[in-house]
């Protein structure tokens, strides 16, 4: 976990592209000594079951920076998808974003008054940590130099659009920088908050954070002493139609002294404005800790799979709802989360590619 007590959920963020040629990427909060192999793909996949271009060892567990080739096949397209993972499905790790390979469409930029600059950065921020109704700390990646940026606040679903103003940001050199931000008591007890910076230039980036801890409770039958000493918290990004699937992280995490038997997250799909089973389809409804797992605090994925109808519509969403058995005993947590499918006729926002989670 975090120093705010949020689990470590491994990220990438592209450092440099060279098109046609090599792609750098950096590793954050990657778990250590493991062995992921790196695949390229189109981007709107994922890079599932994509080329394979390389392997890399976590080592420590601190960033680290590393250059794969972009293969043959996926010379002269527009956006390729990276994708890091392990190979031993009992304990998967995965992270993944993408990147612009062909650069004959974009135009160099040029910060004049009469000019308005047509963005060949893709800024991105990445949640260190929160202190629940007190600050969060975000870090830059990405950013264009020498850009003036106002930080905004709001719910989540919303991207931190037209949200409280909680303070500036320049970004000097473009190299990374860690910042903490205060968040608005208007905000107060609400539990996923959206932070997003944006320039006058129309340079952008947004994510989202959870801004309370949930814990497991028991439910009314449960006596108190028999909670167990574990939380659970949940990560489940929007998507698009194109993307296919969404995939979501479920966290058990303890002190290290759990021995109340195995941990079970069952989770459910209800409509909202996205139908289950027409819209969005649970592949499974289950995912389950040995006690070992519990106290190691694995973290375990499910995928949903996203049906693109091809037809035209607003952005849909549906709510997800989980409960947590510890050795067969229920204890009701987590949602319902509303998540949102935007449709992949429509304009979309250009995505904040720091989460192999992403949250938007």
């Amino acid at each position: 976990p975090t120093a705010a007590g949020r689990p470590v959920v491994p990220l990438l963020n592209i450092i440099s592209v060279s098109p046609d040629e090599t792609v750098t990427i950096e590793m954050l909060n990657f778990p250590p000594n493991q062995t992921f192999t790196a695949r390229m793909a189109l981007n709107g996949n994922q890079a599932i079951d994509g080329t394979v271009v390389g392997q890399l060892n976590s080592g420590s567990g601190e960033p680290i920076r590393a250059t794969f080739s972009i293969p043959p096949e996926l010379y002269g397209e527009y956006e390729v998808a990276i994708r890091l993972e392990t190979e031993n499905l009992a304990d998967s790790f995965t992270a993944f974003t993408w990147f612009y390979n062909n650069n004959s469409l974009l135009r160099p930029i040029t910060l004049t008054p009469t000019s308005t600059p047509y963005p060949t950065f893709i800024p991105s921020i990445v949640i260190v940590a929160v202190s629940p109704d007190e600050t969060v700390t975000i870090e830059t990646l990405n950013f264009p130099p020498n850009q003036t940026f106002t930080a905004r606040m709001a719910l989540k679903g919303t991207l931190g659009i037209d949200g409280i103003v909680v303070g500036e940001l320049n970004s000097g050199s473009g190299e990374p920088i860690r910042t903490t931000f205060s968040i608005p008591p208007e905000l107060y007890g609400e539990y996923e908050l959206a932070i997003r910076l944006d320039s006058s230039s129309g340079y952008y980036a947004y994510d989202w954070f959870s801004n309370e801890l949930p814990t497991v409770t028991p439910t009314a039958t449960q006596e108190p002493t028999a909670v167990p000493n574990i939380t659970v918290l949940y990560n489940i990004p929007g998507g698009n139609e194109s993307d296919g699937t969404i995939l979501g992280w479920v966290h058990v995490i303890s002190d290290g002294n759990h021995d109340n038997g195995p941990v079970t997250v069952s989770y459910s799909l209800s409509d909202g404005t996205a139908v289950v089973g027409q819209d969005i389809i649970a592949n499974a409804n289950q995912l389950t800790w040995t006690v070992d797992e519990v106290n190691q605090n694995i973290s375990k994925s499910f995928e949903l799979t996203v049906v693109d109808d091809a037809i035209q519509e607003l952005p849909e969403t549906f709510t997800l709802t989980f409960t947590v058995f510890v050795n067969g005993v229920e204890y009701q947590v987590g949602g319902p989360f509303e998540i949102i499918i935007f449709d992949n006729d429509q304009p979309t926002p250009t995505p904040t590619p720091t989460r192999g989670t992403p949250k938007a």
